[in-house]
Protein backbone atom coordinates (compact mmCIF):
# COMPACT_ATOMS: atom_id res chain seq x y z
CA UNK A 1 0.00 0.00 0.00
CA UNK A 2 0.80 3.51 -0.96
CA UNK A 3 -0.33 7.18 0.19
CA UNK A 4 0.10 9.87 -3.15
CA UNK A 5 0.37 13.25 -2.00
CA UNK A 6 1.91 16.38 -3.44
CA UNK A 7 3.08 16.03 -7.45
CA UNK A 8 1.30 12.37 -7.72
CA UNK A 9 -2.12 13.40 -6.06
CA UNK A 10 -2.20 16.31 -8.76
CA UNK A 11 -1.81 13.80 -11.27
CA UNK A 12 -4.27 11.61 -9.49
CA UNK A 13 -6.87 14.54 -9.69
CA UNK A 14 -6.31 15.01 -13.62
CA UNK A 15 -6.86 11.51 -14.13
CA UNK A 16 -9.89 11.78 -11.95
CA UNK A 17 -11.35 14.29 -14.24
CA UNK A 18 -11.56 11.85 -16.92
CA UNK A 19 -14.52 9.17 -18.01
CA UNK A 20 -13.61 5.68 -18.09
CA UNK A 21 -11.65 3.76 -20.30
CA UNK A 22 -10.85 -0.12 -20.84
CA UNK A 23 -8.31 0.26 -18.41
CA UNK A 24 -9.05 2.93 -16.08
CA UNK A 25 -12.67 2.35 -14.13
CA UNK A 26 -13.41 5.85 -12.82
CA UNK A 27 -15.80 5.66 -10.29
CA UNK A 28 -15.06 9.05 -8.65
CA UNK A 29 -16.11 10.78 -12.17
CA UNK A 30 -19.27 8.20 -12.55
CA UNK A 31 -20.40 8.96 -8.90
CA UNK A 32 -19.79 12.60 -9.32
CA UNK A 33 -22.12 12.79 -13.04
CA UNK A 34 -24.95 11.09 -11.09
CA UNK A 35 -25.15 13.19 -8.16
CA UNK A 36 -25.10 16.41 -10.35
CA UNK A 37 -28.05 14.62 -12.51
CA UNK A 38 -29.90 14.37 -9.12
CA UNK A 39 -32.66 11.75 -8.77
CA UNK A 40 -32.01 9.06 -6.14
CA UNK A 41 -29.24 9.57 -3.87
CA UNK A 42 -29.54 5.81 -3.07
CA UNK A 43 -27.74 4.72 -6.25
CA UNK A 44 -24.27 3.51 -5.41
CA UNK A 45 -21.51 0.79 -6.92
CA UNK A 46 -20.11 0.14 -3.50
CA UNK A 47 -21.91 -0.25 -0.13
CA UNK A 48 -18.68 1.52 1.03
CA UNK A 49 -18.95 5.41 0.41
CA UNK A 50 -15.05 5.82 0.09
CA UNK A 51 -14.86 3.10 -2.69
CA UNK A 52 -17.56 5.28 -4.68
CA UNK A 53 -15.37 7.92 -5.31
CA UNK A 54 -12.48 5.25 -6.44
CA UNK A 55 -10.27 4.81 -9.41
CA UNK A 56 -9.27 1.00 -10.76
CA UNK A 57 -6.78 0.60 -13.02
CA UNK A 58 -5.31 -2.32 -14.85
CA UNK A 59 -1.63 -2.11 -14.10
CA UNK A 60 0.84 -4.09 -15.67
CA UNK A 61 3.16 -5.17 -12.80
CA UNK A 62 6.96 -4.20 -12.69
CA UNK A 63 9.36 -6.23 -11.40
CA UNK A 64 9.70 -4.79 -8.33
CA UNK A 65 6.42 -4.91 -7.83
CA UNK A 66 6.01 -8.33 -8.07
CA UNK A 67 7.28 -9.02 -4.54
CA UNK A 68 4.29 -7.65 -3.23
CA UNK A 69 2.45 -10.97 -4.25
CA UNK A 70 2.30 -14.39 -2.99
CA UNK A 71 1.68 -15.40 -6.36
CA UNK A 72 2.32 -12.32 -9.16
CA UNK A 73 -0.58 -11.96 -11.99
CA UNK A 74 0.83 -10.25 -15.19
CA UNK A 75 -1.75 -7.19 -14.94
CA UNK A 76 -3.08 -6.22 -11.50
CA UNK A 77 -6.29 -4.14 -10.76
CA UNK A 78 -4.82 -0.67 -8.55
CA UNK A 79 -7.56 0.26 -6.36
CA UNK A 80 -7.12 4.12 -5.69
CA UNK A 81 -8.77 6.01 -2.85
CA UNK A 82 -8.90 9.84 -2.29
CA UNK A 83 -8.56 11.01 1.33
CA UNK A 84 -10.74 13.47 1.13
CA UNK A 85 -13.86 12.10 -1.05
CA UNK A 86 -14.55 15.07 -3.09
CA UNK A 87 -10.84 15.11 -4.70
CA UNK A 88 -7.93 13.43 -5.07
CA UNK A 89 -5.98 16.50 -4.92
CA UNK A 90 -5.57 16.46 -1.13
CA UNK A 91 -3.82 12.79 -1.69
CA UNK A 92 -4.64 9.12 -2.35
CA UNK A 93 -4.01 5.45 -0.53
CA UNK A 94 -3.61 3.24 -3.51
CA UNK A 95 -2.68 -0.63 -3.29
CA UNK A 96 -3.48 -3.88 -5.40
CA UNK A 97 -6.38 -5.99 -4.44
CA UNK A 98 -4.72 -9.54 -3.55
CA UNK A 99 -1.41 -8.30 -3.03
CA UNK A 100 0.05 -9.24 0.47
CA UNK A 101 -1.86 -7.21 3.29
CA UNK A 102 -4.82 -6.48 1.32
CA UNK A 103 -7.83 -7.88 3.58
CA UNK A 104 -5.57 -5.83 6.41
CA UNK A 105 -4.95 -2.79 4.86
CA UNK A 106 -9.34 -2.50 3.77
CA UNK A 107 -10.20 -3.72 7.55
CA UNK A 108 -7.91 -0.13 8.82
CA UNK A 109 -8.89 1.91 6.00
CA UNK A 110 -12.23 1.04 5.37
CA UNK A 111 -13.92 -1.07 7.57
CA UNK A 112 -14.25 -3.38 5.09
CA UNK A 113 -13.94 -6.99 5.64
CA UNK A 114 -12.74 -8.53 2.12
CA UNK A 115 -11.93 -12.48 3.07
CA UNK A 116 -13.25 -14.44 5.72
CA UNK A 117 -10.63 -15.03 8.73
CA UNK A 118 -9.49 -18.46 9.77
CA UNK A 119 -12.65 -19.10 12.78
CA UNK A 120 -14.69 -16.18 11.88
CA UNK A 121 -17.74 -17.52 10.58
CA UNK A 122 -19.01 -14.00 9.36
CA UNK A 123 -19.43 -13.61 5.77
CA UNK A 124 -17.86 -11.02 3.74
CA UNK A 125 -20.41 -8.55 2.41
CA UNK A 126 -21.46 -7.97 -1.58
CA UNK A 127 -18.15 -5.12 -1.72
CA UNK A 128 -15.54 -8.02 -1.27
CA UNK A 129 -17.08 -9.82 -4.00
CA UNK A 130 -17.62 -6.68 -6.38
CA UNK A 131 -13.53 -5.76 -5.68
CA UNK A 132 -13.12 -9.71 -6.26
CA UNK A 133 -14.60 -9.15 -9.74
CA UNK A 134 -13.04 -6.26 -10.54
CA UNK A 135 -9.49 -8.17 -10.11
CA UNK A 136 -10.60 -10.97 -12.30
CA UNK A 137 -11.99 -8.59 -15.05
CA UNK A 138 -9.40 -8.79 -18.31
CA UNK A 139 -11.01 -5.01 -18.64
CA UNK A 140 -13.39 -2.80 -17.85
CA UNK A 141 -14.96 -3.23 -21.30
CA UNK A 142 -19.13 -1.58 -20.80
CA UNK A 143 -19.94 -4.52 -21.79
CA UNK A 144 -18.23 -6.63 -19.76
CA UNK A 145 -19.18 -4.36 -17.02
CA UNK A 146 -22.87 -4.74 -17.63
CA UNK A 147 -22.72 -8.77 -18.25
CA UNK A 148 -21.07 -8.73 -14.63
CA UNK A 149 -23.35 -6.58 -12.53
CA UNK A 150 -26.43 -5.99 -14.43
CA UNK A 151 -29.74 -6.56 -13.44
CA UNK A 152 -28.81 -5.25 -9.90
CA UNK A 153 -26.39 -7.84 -9.26
CA UNK A 154 -24.29 -7.61 -5.91
CA UNK A 155 -26.33 -4.59 -5.26
CA UNK A 156 -24.87 -2.28 -8.25
CA UNK A 157 -26.99 0.75 -9.36
CA UNK A 158 -27.96 0.01 -12.59
CA UNK A 159 -27.31 3.45 -12.98
CA UNK A 160 -23.51 3.44 -13.20
CA UNK A 161 -24.08 0.62 -15.98
CA UNK A 162 -25.75 2.58 -19.11
CA UNK A 163 -24.12 3.20 -21.35
CA UNK A 164 -25.04 5.34 -24.90
CA UNK A 165 -23.26 5.41 -28.33
CA UNK A 166 -24.63 8.32 -29.54
CA UNK A 167 -22.71 11.30 -27.98
CA UNK A 168 -19.92 10.34 -30.82
CA UNK A 169 -20.59 11.40 -34.06
CA UNK A 170 -19.11 9.13 -36.12
CA UNK A 171 -20.34 6.34 -34.10
CA UNK A 172 -23.52 7.66 -34.37
CA UNK A 173 -23.44 8.05 -38.41
CA UNK A 174 -22.03 4.32 -38.67
CA UNK A 175 -25.56 3.16 -36.67
CA UNK A 176 -27.50 5.26 -38.84
CA UNK A 177 -26.23 3.90 -41.72
CA UNK A 178 -26.77 0.24 -40.30
CA UNK A 179 -30.20 0.39 -39.16
CA UNK A 180 -31.73 2.19 -42.13
CA UNK A 181 -31.92 -1.33 -43.98
CA UNK A 182 -33.78 -3.07 -40.30
CA UNK A 183 -36.09 -0.15 -40.25
CA UNK A 184 -37.36 -0.47 -43.60
CA UNK A 185 -37.67 -4.08 -43.38
CA UNK A 186 -39.34 -3.75 -39.54
CA UNK A 187 -41.81 -0.65 -40.73
CA UNK A 188 -41.61 -0.42 -44.72
CA UNK A 189 -40.50 3.25 -44.19
CA UNK A 190 -36.77 4.49 -43.55
CA UNK A 191 -37.16 8.10 -43.57
CA UNK A 192 -34.47 10.15 -41.28
CA UNK A 193 -37.03 10.42 -38.80
CA UNK A 194 -38.08 7.08 -37.88
CA UNK A 195 -34.78 5.90 -38.28
CA UNK A 196 -33.04 8.62 -35.82
CA UNK A 197 -36.31 7.84 -33.58
CA UNK A 198 -35.20 4.25 -33.76
CA UNK A 199 -31.56 4.59 -33.06
CA UNK A 200 -32.25 6.81 -29.90
CA UNK A 201 -34.63 4.26 -28.41
CA UNK A 202 -32.48 1.66 -28.85
CA UNK A 203 -28.75 3.07 -28.54
CA UNK A 204 -29.15 5.79 -26.07
CA UNK A 205 -28.67 5.40 -22.46
CA UNK A 206 -32.42 3.56 -21.59
CA UNK A 207 -34.34 1.08 -24.06
CA UNK A 208 -37.32 2.85 -25.24
CA UNK A 209 -40.74 1.93 -26.62
CA UNK A 210 -39.63 1.72 -30.37
CA UNK A 211 -36.75 -0.41 -29.12
CA UNK A 212 -39.34 -2.80 -26.88
CA UNK A 213 -42.10 -2.96 -30.13
CA UNK A 214 -38.67 -4.00 -32.05
CA UNK A 215 -37.38 -6.66 -29.90
CA UNK A 216 -41.09 -7.73 -28.74
CA UNK A 217 -41.83 -8.30 -32.55
CA UNK A 218 -38.38 -10.75 -32.66
CA UNK A 219 -40.24 -12.92 -30.30
CA UNK A 220 -37.29 -12.04 -28.09
CA UNK A 221 -38.18 -12.24 -24.43
CA UNK A 222 -38.18 -9.21 -22.45
CA UNK A 223 -35.89 -10.72 -19.65
CA UNK A 224 -33.06 -10.98 -23.00
CA UNK A 225 -33.54 -7.31 -23.61
CA UNK A 226 -30.86 -5.60 -21.91
CA UNK A 227 -28.19 -8.47 -22.38
CA UNK A 228 -29.48 -8.27 -25.98
CA UNK A 229 -29.16 -4.42 -26.40
CA UNK A 230 -25.60 -4.04 -24.92
CA UNK A 231 -24.56 -7.29 -26.77
CA UNK A 232 -25.44 -4.80 -29.96
CA UNK A 233 -23.73 -1.74 -28.64
CA UNK A 234 -20.92 -3.60 -28.17
CA UNK A 235 -20.46 -5.26 -31.88
CA UNK A 236 -21.48 -1.57 -32.87
CA UNK A 237 -18.67 -0.32 -31.18
CA UNK A 238 -16.24 -2.91 -31.64
CA UNK A 239 -16.87 -2.71 -35.28
CA UNK A 240 -16.36 1.40 -35.67
CA UNK A 241 -12.39 0.40 -34.00
CA UNK A 242 -11.65 -2.58 -35.64
CA UNK A 243 -9.38 -0.83 -38.33
CA UNK A 244 -8.03 1.41 -35.84
CA UNK A 245 -6.77 -2.03 -33.73
CA UNK A 246 -5.93 -3.80 -37.24
CA UNK A 247 -3.29 -1.00 -38.34
CA UNK A 248 -1.87 -1.15 -34.93
CA UNK A 249 -1.76 -5.34 -34.87
CA UNK A 250 0.15 -4.59 -38.45
CA UNK A 251 2.68 -2.29 -37.27
CA UNK A 252 3.32 -4.74 -34.42
CA UNK A 253 3.42 -7.67 -36.39
CA UNK A 254 6.02 -5.81 -39.19
CA UNK A 255 7.88 -4.79 -36.21
CA UNK A 256 9.02 -8.04 -34.51
CA UNK A 257 9.23 -9.11 -38.01
CA UNK A 258 11.81 -6.30 -38.75
CA UNK A 259 13.75 -7.00 -35.32
CA UNK A 260 17.36 -8.06 -34.29
CA UNK A 261 18.80 -7.86 -31.02
CA UNK A 262 21.90 -6.88 -29.53
CA UNK A 263 23.51 -7.17 -26.38
CA UNK A 264 24.24 -10.78 -25.92
CA UNK A 265 25.64 -11.96 -22.62
CA UNK A 266 25.99 -15.34 -19.94
CA UNK A 267 22.99 -14.60 -19.07
CA UNK A 268 20.92 -13.99 -22.14
CA UNK A 269 22.62 -15.94 -24.90
CA UNK A 270 21.97 -15.46 -28.50
CA UNK A 271 19.87 -18.56 -28.44
CA UNK A 272 17.39 -17.86 -25.74
CA UNK A 273 16.82 -14.44 -27.59
CA UNK A 274 16.18 -15.62 -31.24
CA UNK A 275 13.80 -18.04 -29.17
CA UNK A 276 12.60 -15.41 -27.94
CA UNK A 277 11.46 -13.36 -30.67
CA UNK A 278 10.11 -16.49 -32.62
CA UNK A 279 7.74 -17.29 -30.12
CA UNK A 280 6.82 -13.36 -29.93
CA UNK A 281 6.37 -13.17 -33.38
CA UNK A 282 4.03 -16.72 -32.70
CA UNK A 283 2.05 -15.30 -29.65
CA UNK A 284 1.53 -11.63 -31.60
CA UNK A 285 -0.36 -13.55 -34.55
CA UNK A 286 -2.02 -15.58 -32.02
CA UNK A 287 -3.38 -12.81 -30.29
CA UNK A 288 -4.66 -11.06 -33.56
CA UNK A 289 -6.06 -14.21 -34.53
CA UNK A 290 -7.58 -14.64 -31.63
CA UNK A 291 -9.50 -10.90 -32.19
CA UNK A 292 -10.25 -11.65 -36.07
CA UNK A 293 -11.53 -15.27 -35.27
CA UNK A 294 -14.24 -13.67 -32.40
CA UNK A 295 -15.21 -11.21 -34.83
CA UNK A 296 -16.58 -13.20 -37.26
CA UNK A 297 -19.24 -13.81 -35.24
CA UNK A 298 -20.76 -10.73 -35.19
CA UNK A 299 -19.48 -8.68 -38.46
CA UNK A 300 -21.13 -5.88 -39.91
CA UNK A 301 -21.52 -7.65 -43.38
CA UNK A 302 -23.40 -11.19 -41.89
CA UNK A 303 -25.43 -9.10 -40.16
CA UNK A 304 -26.47 -6.63 -43.27
CA UNK A 305 -26.73 -9.43 -45.08
CA UNK A 306 -29.56 -11.02 -43.22
CA UNK A 307 -30.92 -7.56 -43.41
CA UNK A 308 -30.88 -7.33 -46.54
CA UNK A 309 -32.44 -10.75 -47.45
CA UNK A 310 -35.38 -10.49 -44.83
CA UNK A 311 -34.11 -13.15 -43.21
CA UNK A 312 -35.98 -12.42 -40.18
CA UNK A 313 -35.79 -16.21 -38.13
CA UNK A 314 -31.69 -15.24 -38.69
CA UNK A 315 -31.84 -12.22 -37.39
CA UNK A 316 -33.67 -13.14 -34.29
CA UNK A 317 -30.99 -15.96 -34.02
CA UNK A 318 -27.94 -13.35 -34.17
CA UNK A 319 -29.24 -11.40 -31.20
CA UNK A 320 -30.45 -14.35 -29.89
CA UNK A 321 -26.85 -15.94 -30.08
CA UNK A 322 -25.02 -12.40 -29.55
CA UNK A 323 -24.08 -12.01 -26.12
CA UNK A 324 -22.00 -15.06 -25.77
CA UNK A 325 -20.60 -14.47 -29.01
CA UNK A 326 -19.20 -10.56 -27.55
CA UNK A 327 -18.21 -11.90 -24.40
CA UNK A 328 -15.72 -13.95 -26.76
CA UNK A 329 -14.48 -11.30 -28.38
CA UNK A 330 -14.38 -9.30 -25.51
CA UNK A 331 -11.87 -11.45 -23.95
CA UNK A 332 -9.89 -11.91 -27.03
CA UNK A 333 -10.01 -7.99 -27.54
CA UNK A 334 -8.59 -7.37 -24.20
CA UNK A 335 -5.33 -9.58 -24.44
CA UNK A 336 -4.74 -7.72 -27.70
CA UNK A 337 -5.68 -4.27 -25.69
CA UNK A 338 -3.14 -4.97 -23.17
CA UNK A 339 -0.46 -6.38 -25.30
CA UNK A 340 -0.69 -3.00 -28.20
CA UNK A 341 -0.41 -0.61 -25.03
CA UNK A 342 2.33 -2.51 -23.01
CA UNK A 343 4.47 -2.65 -26.18
CA UNK A 344 3.95 0.60 -27.02
CA UNK A 345 4.36 2.20 -23.85
CA UNK A 346 7.59 0.08 -23.49
CA UNK A 347 9.25 0.46 -26.31
CA UNK A 348 8.21 4.09 -27.14
CA UNK A 349 11.59 5.95 -28.49
CA UNK A 350 13.26 2.77 -29.66
CA UNK A 351 14.48 1.53 -32.89
CA UNK A 352 12.36 -1.41 -33.66
CA UNK A 353 15.25 -3.28 -35.83
CA UNK A 354 17.78 -3.20 -33.03
CA UNK A 355 17.17 -3.90 -29.50
CA UNK A 356 18.80 -4.29 -26.46
CA UNK A 357 18.58 -8.59 -25.73
CA UNK A 358 17.92 -8.48 -21.83
CA UNK A 359 15.08 -5.95 -21.80
CA UNK A 360 13.60 -7.22 -24.95
CA UNK A 361 13.26 -10.64 -23.42
CA UNK A 362 11.98 -9.20 -20.16
CA UNK A 363 9.31 -7.32 -22.23
CA UNK A 364 8.45 -10.79 -24.17
CA UNK A 365 8.04 -12.34 -20.87
CA UNK A 366 5.70 -10.05 -19.20
CA UNK A 367 3.19 -9.40 -22.63
CA UNK A 368 2.74 -13.52 -23.03
CA UNK A 369 2.17 -13.27 -19.16
CA UNK A 370 -0.89 -11.49 -19.99
CA UNK A 371 -2.01 -14.10 -22.30
CA UNK A 372 -1.99 -17.02 -19.94
CA UNK A 373 -3.39 -14.94 -17.28
CA UNK A 374 -6.53 -13.76 -19.34
CA UNK A 375 -6.81 -17.35 -21.33
CA UNK A 376 -6.51 -19.40 -17.89
CA UNK A 377 -9.95 -16.94 -16.74
CA UNK A 378 -13.38 -17.41 -17.28
CA UNK A 379 -12.85 -14.53 -19.59
CA UNK A 380 -10.45 -16.39 -21.59
CA UNK A 381 -10.41 -15.68 -25.69
CA UNK A 382 -10.95 -17.71 -28.34
CA UNK A 383 -8.41 -20.55 -29.22
CA UNK A 384 -6.21 -19.78 -32.42
CA UNK A 385 -7.07 -21.39 -35.99
CA UNK A 386 -4.84 -21.53 -38.50
CA UNK A 387 -7.43 -20.97 -40.93
CA UNK A 388 -6.55 -20.08 -45.00
CA UNK A 389 -8.28 -16.46 -44.46
CA UNK A 390 -5.77 -15.50 -41.26
CA UNK A 391 -2.80 -16.69 -43.91
CA UNK A 392 -3.64 -14.69 -46.03
CA UNK A 393 -3.92 -11.64 -43.67
CA UNK A 394 -0.76 -12.20 -42.23
CA UNK A 395 0.98 -13.22 -45.79
CA UNK A 396 2.29 -9.48 -46.23
CA UNK A 397 4.27 -9.58 -43.14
Amino acid sequence: MQVFKGRDAQQLERLAAAPSSWRVFNLHHSTRMLQSAGGSTQRRFFQTHQLNHALFTKHTLREHERAMFVVAPAVATKVLIPLDRGSFSHGAISLFIGERGYEVAMRQWLGLKVSPAFADLAPVGSDAHILTRLAEMPAFDPFLMSETFGGGLMGVSPDYLRVSLLEDGETKAYILRELAPLIRMATGSDTPAKVHKFVDSIFGHDIGTSAADFLKSMGLPESSWAQVVSAWKAALRYEVEFVHTRQRFMLFLRQLSDMNAYGYSERVSRHEVDATISRMRDFARRVFGNIVNAAQGFNSARRAQIIADGRIGDLRTYLQELPEIISSYAGARAVGQHTLSYWEYRTRGLDHTWMPAEPFCHLANDLMGMEIQYTSSSYGGQQADDTAEMRRAFAAL
